[in-house]
């Protein structure tokens, strides 16, 4: 099932990854997978759904200036 972004996006011919984290994720969790990304040639773009639980610090120093 798409979402509303995910619709948008295929309408257009862009391609996208979904990446649910469960609802108790940690930071580490997060930087993780904003490296894995940050890494993978085939990403040219990173949408982060906000927000984040409070608990979370900034994603943004983790998201390179390519993505």
């Amino acid at each position: 099932m798409f979402t509303s972004k995910q619709k948008d996006c295929a309408d257009v011919g862009i391609a996208t990854k979904d990446h649910r984290l469960p609802q108790e994720f940690t930071q580490m969790e997060l930087d993780s997978l904003i490296n894995l990304l940050n890494n993978d040639k085939t990403v040219h773009g990173i949408l982060v759904q906000l927000p984040l639980p409070k608990l979370l610090t900034s994603f943004l120093p983790y998201l390179e200036y390519h993505q």
